[in-house]
């Protein structure tokens, strides 16, 4: 049998914390207007706060979404000065890989 070892030992999400968004439902609302680096930070304090996760453990930020949006090199300060934070962070687009190559990236 072969010994199974994990790719990345010490990569977590806390449960509850991810975030998913169905692009085509609000790109015809007034959702599509939001700044979505706000938003997205607004929703994190307030999932990190609900989850009782420490901001202090945050060490950087990858964010992704599947649509390009105006503005997304300045969204990872963004939402970590929402936070109170100063931590890196950059900002990935893979299609409709997003969510799996940030967590690979978050990972390493």
């Amino acid at each position: 049998m072969r010994d199974k070892r994990h790719i990345f030992p010490k990569a977590r999400i806390p449960y509850g914390t991810w975030g998913s968004s169905f692009f085509p439902a609000w790109q015809m609302s007034p959702l599509a207007e939001v700044n979505i680096g706000q938003f997205a930070s607004e929703a994190m304090n307030k999932i990190l706060g609900i989850r009782k996760v420490p901001k202090s453990e945050l060490d950087y930020l990858i964010l992704g979404s599947t649509v390009p949006w105006h503005w997304k090199f300045w969204n990872a300060p963004l939402i970590a000065s929402c936070l109170g934070r100063r931590v890196p962070g950059y900002h990935v687009e893979q299609a409709c890989a997003t969510g799996l190559q940030t967590i690979l990236l978050g990972a390493t």
